[in-house]
């Protein structure tokens, strides 16, 4: 079957009679105010977050090198 026949016969009924609406149920203000409440307020379920030994030294090199670019600015900038 080709695009075009599909377009061409397609019944408009069965459009209004589907239900199209795939979001409104998950994403209601009020489940999104809920788990933004159990995440952000709370902090529920911070406790299954965990960062593994490389994550944590991924991050510390950042935050080293971040501290030597701030020096090095610091530093060419009083010369």
């Amino acid at each position: 079957m080709e695009l075009a026949d599909i377009f061409m016969n397609f019944d408009q009924q069965v459009q209004h009679q589907k239900n199209w609406d795939a979001y409104s149920e998950k994403f209601s203000p009020k489940n999104i105010m809920r788990q933004f409440n159990d995440v952000f307020i709370e902090g529920k379920n911070l406790s299954e977050l965990s960062l593994s030994n490389l994550d944590k030294v991924v991050i510390q090199k950042h935050r080293f090198e971040r501290k030597l670019r701030n020096l090095e600015k610091s530093f060419t900038s009083k010369i």
